[in-house]
């Protein structure tokens, strides 16, 4: 038996006109064999037929080194793809890249690769950069090849860990006079990537507070809840709410008298005053 190959199983079948005959090889190795084949029939004639075979060679699976990656953000190492250290007598020159998988793929030099193409044994070892479509983890295929035409290895699946993006929502400091109502208080986002903003999120954020109409002069936490997102981790912030004292304007009407006679019986105009205030307030003058 050729050293290419492990096993042969041969069978064959004999009539008054023909003989056939079929061979099983397992090959464990490349290259060119021959194989012999003798048959000898019960009346002693005896024939030889050699059969030359070519066993094509093909590559073993490459290793692709780990990553991971934060939705809106490329990765900056990982994905490392190394050749099999058994081929050793032909040289991975190629790695096609194929089921591309919730992300986009580029090389170290921003160049992005599309399902089916090959990228060079060099690209390969710099490492390649995923860019997530969303946070669910990506993945793709490896298979490393002598040259684009030639035979490639079984595929290797590399997959990438995704995070959530970080997203900052902070209450905005206010500020109101007493016993105004409370308008619907805004809240400013940091964080959106991908040129998203709010509308992206699955619910909108709303803000609470103690400080309702009413409450005494003084500050108050401005409470950001309730928003939900699929790509991003959410960070609340509170804001101040600053009720502030309300304006009162005291003005005494202009009087007149003539030299002696008596004072008469002062007034002026109070603005400001709120419902449910008491009015405290006496008018007078002082003459010299």
């Amino acid at each position: 038996i050729p050293s290419l190959f492990s096993s042969i199983a041969l069978t064959i079948s004999e009539d008054s006109t023909h003989a056939s005959q079929e061979v099983s090889l397992a090959p464990d190795a490349f290259g060119n064999a021959d194989v012999v084949i003798k048959v000898r029939d019960a009346r002693g004639g005896e024939a030889t037929v050699t059969q030359q075979f070519e066993i094509d060679a093909i590559p073993d699976i490459p290793s692709v080194t780990s990553a991971s990656a934060t939705y809106g953000q490329r990765s900056s190492n990982g994905l490392v793809i190394t050749p099999n250290a058994l081929d050793v007598v032909f040289p991975i020159n190629n790695f096609r890249i194929s089921n591309i998988t919730n992300g986009a793929l580029f090389t170290s030099d921003d160049v992005q690769i599309t399902d089916g193409d090959f990228i060079t044994e060099a690209e390969g070892s710099e490492g390649l950069r995923w860019e997530p479509a969303s946070a669910i983890d990506g993945s793709f295929e490896i298979q490393a090849a002598f040259s684009p035409t030639s035979l490639r290895s079984d595929p290797l699946v590399a997959n990438i860990t995704v995070s959530k993006a970080d997203l900052t929502i902070t209450a905005d400091d206010f500020s109101r006079p007493y016993d105004q109502d409370n308008p619907s208080f805004p809240v400013t986002y940091t964080g959106f990537v991908n040129n998203e903003d709010e509308s992206t999120l699955l619910s909108q954020a709303s803000v609470s507070t103690v400080g309702d109409l009413g409450e005494p002069v003084g500050t108050y936490d401005l409470i950001p809840f309730g928003a939900t997102a699929d790509n991003y981790t959410i960070t609340f912030v509170n804001g101040t709410l600053t009720i502030t004292e309300a304006a009162l304007s005291v003005v005494a009407n202009d009087e007149t008298i003539i030299y002696g006679q008596l004072l008469p019986v002062f007034g002026g105009t109070l603005t400001g005053v709120l419902s449910g205030d008491k009015r405290l307030l006496e008018w007078g003058s002082k003459a010299f």
